[in-house]
């Protein structure tokens, strides 16, 4: 099955190319010479920018289409998961953080430890 669906996406590629004359190998092949050939580890801290493109879709092209894309696509679409699923699970369990006190202090002070926020200096009014 995967053959035929190379097929089918080279022959689509062929396609694009022709009716449209995008250049998406050339380009491609570009990105690539570029991500080789780039001058830090990160490619997204590179200091060279493609001006020829629109400033909007500049910061997509300095990612070369690199592993490193692909990797902060990942990266960020599981966050958005994880945080669907808390959210899905706090709704599924029926619990009001904003009933709690140290649901209050918690979102007051995010950064402390559970057992220091009774020193935190946000007062938190009892909710009841």
């Amino acid at each position: 099955m995967i053959p035929a669906l190379w097929i089918g996406d080279i022959f689509l590629h062929n396609t694009l190319e022709l009716i449209w004359n995008w250049k998406l190998f050339e380009y491609i092949e570009f990105c690539t010479e570029r991500f080789r050939n780039r001058t830090r580890r990160w490619v997204g801290l590179d200091t060279a920018i493609n001006e020829e493109l629109p400033s909007d879709l500049r910061t997509l092209d300095q990612m070369c289409f690199s592993p490193q894309f692909f990797f902060l696509g990942s990266l960020h679409a599981s966050g958005i998961v994880m945080a669907v699923l808390g959210y899905m699970l706090v709704l599924h369990k029926g619990h009001n953080m904003y009933a709690a006190d140290e649901g209050l202090q918690a979102l007051a002070c995010p950064d402390t430890p559970p057992h220091f926020r009774g020193f935190c200096f946000i007062p938190c009014a009892k909710v009841r």
